[in-house]
C-alpha cells in the first residue's frame, strides 16, 4: 500500500488545497475512488494532464484493492452499470484480478459486458505487466468468448485498439462448445476455406461475405437485401465498401444500436439519409422509450452533443423527447430545492454539458417553489422558457469567468430564501470569495439549520469543499441521470453513495 498511498495523498501543504490553491477538504477514500471511477476518462481536463490523471487513477485502484477489495468490486459494478462508464472500471478490474481473485471472478461478467470491454481489460492487464492474467482470467475470458455470436464477430472484426477479435482468440484459446461456435472461431481466424463459411451455420456472416464480393454500385438493390438479411453492423459495412450511399445507410438503420445511431446522426443527416420534413420510419420510436434508452447506458450529454450537431427539425424533436422521457421517469425530489450550476471556465466542454443536463433534470423533478442559479464569480438567475425542452435550455448555458462556489448561497442568505435542499453541480475549483463551507454554515445558522446539501462533482480533481464531518452534506459523482435517483433516495433515508454501493448484491 505504501507507494500507492504516497501518490494518493501526495501534497506539499499541511492543509489540502484545490487546483486553484484554495483551502479544501479531504473526503473518505471510498468517495474519492467513486469520483475517479465515475468521471475520470483519463483525458486532459482544465487543470490536469492525461499523465497526472492516469497516475492518480492507478494509485487509487491499487489503494482500494489493498484496503477493501470487496468495496472496490461493488464500486466497479456500480460505475459500469449505473454510471455508464467503461475505461476506469475495466482498469480497476485488472488490478482486482491480482489482489482478490475470488471477488474478481464474481464481478467479471458485470464489468466486462461487450467484446470491446474484453479488449480494454486485456490491454489493462498488459499495461500492468500481468501478461495474460493467469489461469482464472483465462477461464473467465474464455467463457465470454465462447458466448460470441455472429453479430459480435462482424462488429468486432476490425483491428480495433490493441487487440482484434482474432488476437483475443489467440491470447485466451477458448474451446468451441458446438459446431456453430467452431465455425465462428474458424471464420474469425480466417480458416473458413475458399467457399467461405457454411450459410446453414453462419447465415449472417455468409450474407456479409457475399456482399463483400459484390460491386455495390452495380448491384445496389442486391446489396441492400444482403444488408437487411444479414443484419450487418454499420462498422463492418463501412469498412468493406468503397463509398456509402443513402440507400446503404438506410438499410443499416434497423440494426444499428441506439448508441451507434446517436453517434452517427450527424453523418447520416449529412449523407442525405434523413429528409428535413418527413421522419425516417422507426427512428422517432427508438428515442421514445426511456427504458430502451436506459438499457443502452447512454449518458445524457451524448444526446446534447448529437442535438447540437444536427439541423433536421423532427430529429432534434426526437432527441428532445428522449431526454424529456428519461427525466420524467426519474423520482420526485421532495421539498423546495435550490439548484446551483457552476459555469466557470474550468467547467467548459463536456463537464458543463453534463452538469447543465443534470441541473435541469433536478429542476424538473423538484417539488415546490424550486429555482436554478448559474454561478461563476456572480450569481445569475436562470429560467426555462415556456414549453422549452431540457436540451434547448441547456444549449443556452455557456462557461465564463472564475469560481466563487459560495456566491449563490450568500445571495440566498441576504434574501432569506428558505430551501429544504441545495444541490450544487461543480468541479469544486473555487478561486475567489469565501470558501463554500463557511458560507453554508452561515446559511444553516441564519436561514435553515436542517438544509441538506448535495454536491454533484463532475470532475476528476482531488479534494472537496465540504468536510466529511458534515452529516447533512452528501457527495455524488458522475454524469449519469441516475444521480437524480440517488438524491431522491438519500432524502428518503437510503444513505449516501458509499452506502448505496456497499449494499449492492
Amino acid at each position: 500500500m505504501g507507494h500507492a498511498l504516497e501518490v494518493l495523498k501526495g501534497r506539499t501543504a499541511a492543509f489540502p488545497l484545490n487546483c486553484e490553491k484554495y483551502p479544501a477538504f479531504e473526503r473518505d477514500w471510498r468517495e474519492e475512488y467513486l469520483r475517479m471511477l465515475l468521471v475520470n476518462t483519463i483525458s486532459g481536463v482544465f487543470y490536469a494532464s492525461e499523465e497526472m490523471l492516469g497516475e492518480h487513477a492507478l494509485a487509487l485502484h491499487r489503494f482500494a484493492a489493498d484496503e477493501n477489495p470487496d468495496f472496490m468490486a461493488r464500486a466497479l459494478v456500480y460505475a459500469r452499470n449505473e454510471g455508464f462508464m467503461r475505461l476506469q472500471p475495466l482498469i480497476g478490474l485488472a488490478v482486482l484480478s491480482l489482489a482478490a481473485p475470488r471477488r474478481f471472478a464474481l464481478v467479471f461478467d458485470r464489468v466486462v459486458i461487450t467484446v470491446a470491454d474484453l479488449v480494454e481489460f486485456t490491454l489493462a492487464l498488459q499495461s500492468l505487466g500481468r501478461g495474460q492474467g493467469g489461469r482464472l482470467v483465462k477461464k473467465l475470458a474464455c467463457a465470454r468468448l465462447e458466448r460470441l455470436d455472429e453479430y459480435e464477430a462482424l462488429k468486432y472484426s476490425g483491428e480495433g485498439r490493441g487487440y482484434s477479435l482474432k488476437d483475443l482468440l489467440r491470447v485466451y484459446h477458448p474451446k468451441p462448445g458446438n459446431e456453430t461456435v467452431q465455425a465462428l472461431f474458424r471464420y474469425i481466424a480466417g480458416k473458413s476455406g475458399p467457399d467461405g463459411p457454411d450459410p446453414r451455420l453462419l447465415p449472417r456472416i455468409a450474407a456479409f461475405e457475399k456482399l463483400k464480393r459484390l460491386d455495390v454500385r452495380e448491384n445496389l438493390s442486391e446489396a441492400v437485401e444482403l444488408i437487411r438479411a444479414g443484419r450487418i453492423p454499420w462498422n463492418a459495412l463501412t469498412g468493406s465498401v468503397e463509398s456509402m450511399s443513402p440507400e446503404l445507410w438506410r438499410a443499416l438503420l434497423p440494426d444499428m444500436t441506439l448508441f451507434s445511431l446517436l453517434r452517427h446522426l450527424a453523418t447520416l443527416a449529412r449523407n442525405g439519409v434523413f429528409t428535413q420534413a418527413e421522419p425516417q420510419p422507426g427512428i422517432e420510436e427508438r428515442f421514445s422509450n426511456p427504458e430502451t434508452i436506459r438499457k443502452a447506458k447512454i449518458l445524457p450529454f451524448r444526446f446534447a452533443s448529437a442535438w447540437s450537431m444536427v439541423d433536421v427539425p423532427w430529429l432534434r424533436r426526437a432527441l428532445e423527447k428522449a431526454v424529456e422521457l428519461s427525466a420524467d421517469a426519474l423520482p420526485e425530489i421532495p421539498g423546495r430545492t435550490a439548484v446551483l450550476l457552476d459555469i466557470s471556465c474550468s467547467m467548459s466542454g463536456q463537464m458543463l454539458q453534463a452538469g447543465a443536463l443534470l441541473a435541469l433534470s433536478i429542476l424538473r423533478k423538484s417539488e415546490g417553489d424550486t429555482f436554478i442559479r448559474l454561478f461563476n464569480t456572480e450569481s445569475i438567475p436562470f429560467a426555462t422558457r415556456p414549453g422549452e425542452s431540457i436540451l434547448a435550455a441547456a444549449s443556452r448555458i455557456e462557461a465564463s469567468g472564475g469560481t466563487n462556489t459560495g456566491v449563490s448561497v450568500r445571495e440566498m442568505i441576504a434574501s432569506r430564501v428558505f430551501c429544504d435542499t441545495i444541490v450544487i453541480v461543480t468541479d469544486e475549483q473555487q478561486n475567489t470569495g469565501s470558501p463554500f463551507f463557511n458560507v453554508l454554515k452561515g446559511y444553516r445558522r441564519k436561514v435553515n439549520a436542517e438544509t441538506r446539501v448535495f454536491v454533484i462533482n463532475v470532475s476528476p480533481y482531488q479534494f472537496a469543499m465540504v468536510p466529511p464531518e458534515d452529516e447533512n452534506t452528501f457527495y455524488c459523482y458522475g454524469w449519469s441521470d441516475r444521480i437524480v435517483s440517488f438524491i431522491a433516495d438519500s432524502i428518503r433515508g437510503y444513505g449516501d453513495l458509499v452506502e448505496i454501493v456497499r449494499a449492492l448484491e
